[in-house]
């Protein structure tokens, strides 16, 4: 199951080599009008257009649908290498994620394991299929370049790092610019000219490829075993004959046990052949290369999975065995990478190993196990241990829709359930050259580190300045504090909406309650009793403490939807857990409840709420969504809480789901259709639509575009009336009798947009 919930994450993006990929998107998607995020499990966040539909994400290649996981969802194991990348004559660790994880490699520190720096190799985008990774001197500069290539998925691609800078010095598709099969990687050099060559093997092949670091047609090729193997193929290139040319070293499990294979590179033929486990069963080996016994002779290692747990062994060229212990660290999982470099100046190699996949507890009560790297001596003893990457998380993730950065498009705004650090993600629609995740705009932690309980998110244009702000409200386990940030991450205001001595966490929503153009702040407790405030922007109260349900409820989500659509904001409130969960609308000023239901009674996890304008003319509908463990769809309502709509978000029964609607900037402009009346062949003059602004103002930048659903469009002329009502007048003859949609679009210099979906019904001309 959290597999599938990957899939739906996962998108194959290049870094500058990807370009030649597929076309340019001819023009930017709509916007998202809901945004939701799992409430539970794998942080998956997806946007959607108003008919369900999944709204696109896109770049320079195209587009695919807009689904991303903004928190840590490691949990297939790490890759490692060992190597000098800075020239201090140490060598360092790198590593490198499996599949299904964000694609950052690490440096750490090869004696304090302290991590150095993280370098994010493709500079347009971002990778969620993992890599593998080595390092060798590439260029002859006394420095290991870091060379990467990408796990199975779009585009397989090789790159070559500057282990310093993060710089890209090189990159190429060594099959195709379409592979999706992924590439193991090694570096070495192979001729003796001084310089590291870049060696590579298709994922689920034996086919070993040997390339210069620029690209190009590779130079050589082994085919390391054949039908013999049972398992994967792994190598390593080092020199292990002294001749000063590096030697490819394979290893698989075969039918007859674990065998080593020695190639010549200048000739292809196999120079030596081992077992270094006998005939013993094997799953999977791995192979790395280093002077274990520090006599100045490069040995080989491998770690092998077999029925008694993972066994890494050391033997020279010739067979003979130099070190051979279990891996007794019940936290490195099966499966783990390998590597090997004298780290502590011993002159003798120490044992890197990478931990293999781990898996997610399910239901997810907790995250998934951290992804480590553990070093051992040969003789098994463990010299040290760090954690490479955080365990998948499984609190779920929070969202809002906004314009954070006034360009007329919602930000994807993130926060996340418990269990993780409180970073608030700033997300477009649109991959941009140089952001460190492809559509991060911008992260922040909202409190101090070491909170881990969650937060609640929203966004409303608090202070009118025509750009949304960030609200955050803490879950449980602190002061439950509400803060509003600016979308740098700035802070703008503080208060504890109940006190301090109140840690049952909050919900929280934004939107204008009384019609001056700005948004209110309304908080919820999501501990009994359940309980809303209001406040203005600046933090003063802005009505009444109201108690939306019964005295034992035990919480209560909240949201606001002018249903009205003159800029006097209802409050929404829904059950956040419990027996008979319900859905009101109240009254800000008064507290009262001017509409309820009850919803279905299965959802004890209880409900998400949020209100918007889905279908632009106006006036705000309801989404409602269940916690975890309810139906997995979108519930929509309109202002009379009567369903109206809904649509699956995600394909498994059970995922509950956090959910919000575009913010409104401004006040909104309602829509009034028209059914209009013509007879065909005729032009006629008619008025197609009315639009009110809730401002009240009449203003002079107003346009209005016409559709009228024959295939032609028109501008129509705006008309006045006063008191912020607009008449649309227009011309237009219909060639034959139907009935067609007109669809009329007001929009202002301020952004604003309100659609009139009017139709002509025409008569046959007698």
């Amino acid at each position: 199951m959290q597999r599938t919930l990957a899939l739906g994450a996962t998108m194959a993006a290049l870094g500058a080599v990807a370009l030649s990929c597929t076309a340019l998107a001819a023009a930017a998607p709509q916007p998202p009008v809901i945004v939701t995020g799992l409430d539970a499990g794998w942080p998956d966040v997806r946007g959607w257009n108003d008919n369900g539909s999944q709204a696109q994400q896109w770049a320079p290649w195209g587009e695919w649908p807009l689904a991303f996981s903004p928190y840590p969802t490691y949990q297939d194991g790490v890759r490692v290498a060992v190597g000098d990348v800075n020239g201090d004559g140490r060598p360092e660790i790198v590593t490198a994620p499996g599949n299904g994880g964000f694609t950052e490699l690490k440096v750490f520190d090869g004696r304090s394991f302290r991590q150095l720096r993280t370098i994010l190799p493709f500079k347009d985008a971002a990778w969620w299929a993992g890599a593998y990774v080595a390092i060798g001197d590439t260029n002859g500069d006394g420095r290991g370049e870091i060379v990467e290539g990408l796990g199975p998925g779009c585009c397989t691609s090789l790159h070559v790092l500057d282990g310093m800078s993060g710089d890209e010095l090189s990159g190429f598709f060594p099959y195709g610019n379409n592979s999706p099969i992924g590439a193991r990687i090694a570096a070495a050099d192979v001729n003796g000219d001084g310089k590291a060559d870049v060696i590579a093997e298709p994922v689920g092949t034996s086919r070993i490829s040997i390339y210069a670091p620029s690209g190009g047609t590779a130079f050589r090729t082994i085919e390391a075993f054949g039908s013999d193997a049972t398992g994967a193929t792994t190598f390593a290139a080092g020199d292990v004959s002294g001749d000063a040319r590096a030697e490819i070293v394979a290893a698989a499990p075969t039918s007859s046990g674990p065998q080593v294979k020695i190639f010549d590179v200048a000739t292809g033929s196999i120079t030596a052949s081992l077992f270094p486990y006998g005939s013993e069963y094997a799953s999977s080996v791995e192979v790395a290369l280093g002077d274990v016994d520090g006599d100045g002779h490069t040995d080989i290692v491998t770690s092998a999975t077999t029925t008694e747990g993972t066994e890494v062994r050391a033997v020279d060229t010739s067979g003979h065995q130099l070190a051979d212990f279990y891996v007794l660290d019940p936290g490195l999982a099966p499966g783990a990478s390998l590597a090997a470099g004298d780290l502590d100046g011993d002159g003798k190699a120490e044992i890197v190993l990478g931990g293999g996949p781990t898996t997610a507890p399910w239901p997810p009560t907790a995250n998934g196990p951290d992804q480590p790297v553990v070093v051992y001596k040969a003789n098994g003893t463990a010299d040290g241990r760090f954690t490479a990457y955080p365990g998948l998380f499984q609190g779920g993730v929070r969202v809002a829709l906004g314009d954070v950065d006034r360009d007329r498009r919602p930000e994807l705004v993130t926060a996340p359930g418990p269990g993780m650090e409180p970073e608030i993600g700033i997300f477009s629609q649109q991959w941009v050259n140089g952001r460190d995740r492809g559509t991060r705009l911008g992260h922040f932690l909202a409190f101090e580190s070491s909170f881990h309980g969650g937060v609640s998110v929203a966004t409303g244009d608090v202070d009118g300045n025509g750009d949304a702000e960030i609200v955050c409200a803490a879950g449980p386990g602190r002061p439950a504090e509400l803060r509003v940030f600016d979308a740098g991450g700035r802070q703008r205001l503080s208060l504890f909406p109940f006190g301090s001595d109140y840690t049952g966490g909050l919900s929280v929503a934004a939107g204008d309650l009384n019609g001056d153009g700005k948004a209110e702040l309304v908080v919820g407790t999501l501990a009994a009793p359940a309980r809303i405030r209001t406040f203005h922007g600046d933090g003063v109260p802005f009505g009444p403490v109201i108690s939306p349900f019964a005295p034992t409820a035990s919480g209560v989500e909240v949201g606001v939807a002018d249903v009205a659509g003159d800029g006097h904001g209802l409050l929404l409130a829904g059950s956040a857990s419990g027996e008979h969960p319900r859905l009101a609308m109240l009254d800000p000023l008064s507290g009262a409840t001017l509409r309820s239901i009850e919803l279905d009674p299965s959802l004890t996890a209880g409900v998400r709420v949020a209100g918007g304008d889905l279908n632009s003319d106006g006036h705000d509908e309801i989404v409602v969504t269940p916690g975890f463990g309810g139906d997995s769809r979108v519930h929509i309502y309109n202002g009379a809480l009567d369903e109206t709509g809904g649509f699956p978000a995600y394909d498994w029964m059970g995922a509950g789901m956090n959910v919000a609607l575009a913010t409104r900037i401004g006040l909104p402009v309602t829509a009034s259709p028209r059914t209009m009346k013509l007879k065909a062949g005729k032009r006629q003059s008619l008025i197609v639509a009315w639009f009110r602004d809730a401002a009240g103002s009449s203003r002079y930048d107003v346009r209005v575009a016409i559709s009228w659903g024959d295939g032609t469009s028109w501008n129509g002329k705006v008309l006045a009336r006063g008191g912020g009502v607009y008449e649309i007048l227009s011309h237009k003859r219909y060639a034959r009798s139907g009935r067609y949609p007109v669809t009329v679009t007001w929009t202002d210099n301020d952004g604003r947009t309100s659609v009139a979906r009017s139709r002509a019904v025409v008569a046959r001309r007698r």
